[in-house]
């Protein structure tokens, strides 16, 4: 008896499906890592540039640029905990 290819079609979806899922919720896992701090009261500046070319000027290359953003890094209180790994402190016994 042959299965109706409807029903395929929803397996292979239901499967597709968990299967993405899965990848999303590990590569969120993977892609965290430990921040690397910037020092208080260091300057962040950032200027945005584009380089295009004008449709009714072709072969003429047009230059854009932004004004310069600078931003202070504030120095505010907080914590950072990095882990240690696991510490066995149980003794050492023989027997029960």
């Amino acid at each position: 008896m042959k299965k109706p290819r409807k029903n395929l079609y929803r397996q292979l979806l239901t499967a597709a499906s968990l299967v993405g899922g899965t990848f999303q919720i590990a590569s969120s896992v993977l892609a965290q890592t430990a921040p690397t701090s910037t020092s208080a009261n260091t300057a962040i500046s950032n200027t945005a540039t584009a380089t295009y070319n004008d449709a009714n000027n072709p072969g003429t290359a047009l230059n854009a640029s932004s004004n310069t953003v600078t931003i202070t890094v504030a120095e505010i209180a907080g914590l950072y905990i990095n882990p240690a790994g696991v510490v066995d402190n149980t003794p050492a016994t023989t027997g029960i």
